[in-house]
């Protein structure tokens, strides 16, 4: 492959040899000085994953921290919340990419543990996860269509079809275009929760000469999805969620003895977030000499999200403050891209490596507009206003709601009053950034040496319409740096140690969120700057010819400059809410080690397998006067354990039947819930587990496949649950 050409390599089953998100350059998984996950479009077919949510299940330490409750952006990695801001297309990363993926235009994902900033852009600092589009081959045609459904044991049902086709449009095998998307129509597992998906990914690819290529890659989406899982994350109602739970599981609390069901949904319909999306990326890749070799990527991006809901939640009352909760976000983006890449090599092999100099420039805009108010409707709770002694309907009853049987009709003739915007901000931002990294390996690759350094410019600002004023600014010059050590015992054995600081501009955080219009703490914000510091050290392996991956490695994370939302119930403008106060953490830090493996043991069997022990600590942010007072960070399990398998009974023409089945485990952690009196950590203390297995045959340019996902109908509870039971078929054909 190219160096500079963005992803890697497949070679069989699970397995990639290479890998270009954590170095910029494509690079074997062996030299490089710290933990890749990558995941393939294999895995994902397999387990019928669809959804950006679904796109590093079985991934070692990474875990998903909202399905629904944001914009499909927050994922933990090694217990550290990461945001969209560290989600990147084809190794271009551009700001916030606030927007739920649909995965039918994906080859596959690259993940990174840790900071990327010295390497790959400003980003929050705990991961990066790179996705690679499908692109042109420019080798072969083909067309594939898939048909699926889905069904699971609370009559959540949905179909979906995805294409594939790739078409090489000359003789000389130069020109291609490609072209996949997906199509989808389902109803989720909680009641009155949709989904309708529109994707569709162009792509094409121009070979001008043998030495200059361009490729052009665009993402098209148009989905409505549910904006919010009520009762179903941080204010657990339904049964199997709060008896993980002992302050819930017993006889006299009052929400878990109505024994509510899974589907159980108390916001009623409309709650729905509706997304647009289009994104455009040009790379043009032009090797100069046989030695030297310039990529110039642009990228433009526009995408919005309106999100609606109709709940505050807490866990400890049947009555919940009753709230319209409408945002809607807009962001537009601008970025070039320009990398320089030269290698060198001395004539007895002894010295070899490469330099890569390079720049970006980035103009983003992100306009939010949100709007809090009370609804009316006949079935609320009336309430007697402290201030004005008026009657108003503020609160639902969660026990006549489960009463009515959780229907439509109990939710007829909601109101929801016209107001006015309770947020109105405007923030613009400007990045300029220049790095450099470089290689060196020595004695014929045995050690090889890798640092980089990068340096940022960020002007940021956010204007406060309601105000008419600059609510904050920053202009600051930050400097981030990674540097690692490979030896080489033989060629498939590799000892490593990297160390990585990312400094992150100052961050500026609304300080109250969920007030309504009027309310003076909208007004008030503060900043915070981030660090991050990585200190990771390990083994890595090939085996069986270079068909599997294993790596064995220990970390230290830690992280400065985050915040915690912190829930309570209270007064605004003289009306009952669940109001958010953004609260700054103390120094956080995780360190454990990871074993993990994946790949084919043999041409028949494929397997992705790990195991995590992890260790956490925070500053008790409920008590800052004692400085070794240190909790457990949320939603940091234990120990973890995945495996996922995959064994096919086929013929020389790969023809016959396959069977697969895997099991994810988590262990104790401290979770967050919602009380009245606001935020609470609570802990979990045993063990979750989940199952999928299933089965497909291939036949000629057929395949049919089926499986069964959370085969247990375990709750498995991170921050959100997940589906119970749901059974999935399908059938492709390639033409």
């Amino acid at each position: 492959m190219a160096a500079l050409e963005v992803g890697g390599e497949q070679t069989s089953g699970y397995n990639v040899t290479t890998s270009s998100t954590a170095t910029r350059t494509n690079t074997a998984l062996i030299d490089i000085p710290q933990t890749v996950d990558i995941v393939t479009n294999q895995f994902w077919a397999d387990l019928h994953s669809t959804t950006w949510d679904e796109s590093f299940s079985y991934m070692a330490n990474v875990e998903v921290r909202n399905r629904f409750a944001g914009f499909g952006d927050t994922v933990s990695i090694r217990g550290f919340q990461t945001l969209s801001n560290s989600m990147a297309e084809d190794g271009i990363l551009v700001g916030d990419q606030h927007y739920k993926r649909d995965l039918s235009g994906y080859d596959r994902l690259e993940i990174v543990k840790g900071p990327p900033s010295a390497v790959q852009g400003r980003a929050s600092g705990f991961g990066y996860f790179n996705y690679i589009l499908k692109k042109p081959t420019l080798t072969d045609n083909f067309d594939t269509a898939t048909f699926s459904y889905l069904a699971d044991e609370h009559n959540g049902s949905g179909a979906r079809v995805e294409f594939d086709s790739n078409q090489t449009l000359n003789a000389a095998h130069t020109l291609g275009f490609r072209i996949a998307g997906a199509w989808q129509e389902s109803n989720d597992y909680i009641n009155f929760m949709h989904t309708r998906i529109v994707a569709v990914y162009p792509t094409f690819r121009w070979k001008l000469t043998p030495n200059t290529e361009l490729v052009e890659t665009n993402v098209l989406m148009k989905d409505l999805t549910p904006s919010r899982e009520e009762g179903h994350g941080f204010a657990d109602y339904v049964y199997r969620d709060r008896i993980l739970f002992p302050i819930f599981k017993n006889s006299t609390d009052p929400i878990t003895a109505l024994n509510l069901p899974i589907n159980f949904n108390l916001s009623g319909p409309g709650e729905n977030a509706y997304e647009e999306v289009v994104n455009s990326s040009l790379f043009l890749t032009q090797k100069i000499t046989s030695f030297l070799t310039y990529r110039q990527a642009v990228n433009v991006r526009a995408n919005s999200a309106d999100s609606q809901a109709f709940t505050d939640e807490n866990n400890s009352t049947t009555l919940i403050n009753y709230a319209y909760i409408h945002s809607i976000v807009e962001w537009h983006n601008v970025a070039a891209q320009g990398d320089l890449f030269g290698s060198y090599k001395t004539s007895n092999g002894w010295i070899d490596g490469y330099t890569l100099v390079g720049y970006n420039v980035r103009s983003e805009t992100i306009t939010t507009s949100a709007w809090n108010s009370i609804p009316t409707m006949p079935t609320l709770v009336p309430v007697k206003n402290a201030t004005t002694g008026a009657i108003t309907g503020e609160e639902i009853n969660i026990v006549t709601a489960a009463q009515a049987g959780n229907s439509a009709a109990y939710y007829a003739g909601r109101v929801v009053p016209q107001t006015t915007p309770s947020t109105y901000t405007y923030e613009p931002e400007i990045n300029i950034g220049y790095y450099g990294e470089e290689a060196l390996g020595l004695f014929h690759d045995r050690l090889i040496l890798n640092g980089s350094a990068r340096r940022d410019h960020d002007h940021f600002r956010v204007f406060n319409y309601l105000t008419g004023k600059e609510a904050s600014s920053s202009d600051t010059l930050l400097n981030s740096y990674r540097f690692g050590a490979t030896v080489k015992a033989t060629d498939n054995v590799a000892l490593y140690a990297v160390k990585s600081v990312q400094n992150n501009p100052a961050t500026v955080y609304q300080a109250y969120n969920g007030l309504l219009a009027g309310d003076p703490r909208l007004a008030q914000f503060f900043t915070v700057s981030p660090v991050q510091l990585l200190y990771e050290y390990g083994v890595k392996t090939e085996l069986f010819h270079g068909r599997m991956s294993f790596t064995a490695d220990h970390w230290q994370l830690s992280g400065t400059g985050s915040v915690v939302n912190s829930l309570a119930s209270g007064t605004s403008e003289g009306q009952n809410v669940t109001f958010g106060t953004e609260i700054p953490l103390g120094n956080q830090e995780t360190h454990g080690f990871e074993f993990e493996t994946y790949g084919a043991v043999t041409d028949r069997l494929s397997i992705v397998a790990n195991y995590t022990r992890m260790f956490s600590s925070v500053q008790n942010s409920a008590d800052p006067t004692h400085p070794n007072d240190l909790i457990p960070l949320t939603f940091c399990p234990i120990w973890s354990f995945n495996v996922f398998a995959k064994y096919e009974f086929h013929d020389p023409e790969k023809n016959g039947l396959e069977i697969k089945a895997g099991i994810r485990y988590i262990g104790p952690m401290l979770d967050q819930v919602t009380l009245t009196s606001g935020a609470t950590l609570t802990p979990i203390p045993n063990s979750q587990w989940t199952a999928d297995a299933g089965a497909g045959y291939k036949w000629n340019r057929y395949m049919f496949d089926f499986l069964v996902s959370n085969l247990n109908d375990s709750a498995f509870v991170i921050t959100r649950d997940i589906p119970p039971r749901t059974y999935h078929v399908s059938a492709s054909v390639r033409f």
